[in-house]
C-alpha cells in the first residue's frame, strides 16, 4: 500500500508468484486500476506467510483490512479484494486460491456487503466455490451496518 495523489491510497494487485501485475487506486473521487495493468488480487495476510486456513474475499482492500482489523488479525485467513468486480485475472487468481483450499476440511470463503453489490459478489463466489467443494460462510457486518470499514468505525467487533 502506498499514499497516492488527491489523497489516494493505492493497493498493490499481486499474481500467485507474487509478482506485481496492477495498481488499484482509491480515493475520495477516483476509485479505478492505473493504466497498464492487469487485475488480480490484492491481498493481505497477517501472518505474511503463514499457513491459510480461510479466506475472506472483499470487493475493495480496504474493507479487507477493515475486516482484518475488526477481527484482530486472525492468522490463518488470507484477504483480498477484487477491485470492485469478477473480471478474468481475479477469477483465475480466486480460483487457484480455492484449489490450494479445497484440501483442508470445512475452510470457508467469507464474504461480503450487505447491500444489493455485495449479494451479487455473494452469488458469483458460490458458484465460483462450488466447483471446488468448499464451504462457503457469508458473514455480514452486525447491527445492520453496511460494511466492515463502517463496523471498524463503530468500534464494534466481529463475532
Amino acid at each position: 500500500m502506498r499514499a497516492g495523489g488527491y489523497g489516494s491510497a493505492w493497493f498493490d494487485h499481486r499474481d500467485d508468484a507474487k509478482q506485481l501485475t496492477c495498481i488499484e487506486a482509491r480515493g475520495p473521487t477516483y476509485r479505478g486500476v492505473l493504466r497498464g495493468g492487469a487485475k488480480s488480487l490484492f491481498r493481505f495476510h497477517p501472518n505474511h506467510d503463514g499457513e491459510v486456513a480461510r479466506l475472506a474475499v472483499r470487493l475493495a482492500p480496504s474493507n479487507a483490512l477493515s475486516l482484518a482489523t475488526v477481527e484482530r488479525g486472525r492468522g490463518d485467513k488470507l484477504h483480498v479484494a477484487t477491485a470492485g468486480g469478477m473480471g478474468p485475472g481475479n477469477i483465475d487468481s480466486l480460483c487457484r486460491a480455492l484449489t490450494d483450499l479445497a484440501g483442508i476440511k470445512g475452510a470457508p470463503v467469507i464474504a461480503t456487503d450487505a447491500d444489493p453489490p455485495g449479494d451479487r459478489h455473494a452469488v458469483q463466489l458460490r458458484l465460483l466455490v462450488g466447483k471446488h467443494l468448499i464451504t462457503v460462510e457469508r458473514i455480514l457486518p452486525p447491527g445492520g451496518l453496511n460494511d466492515w470499514n463502517d463496523v471498524l468505525k463503530s468500534g464494534r467487533r466481529a463475532r
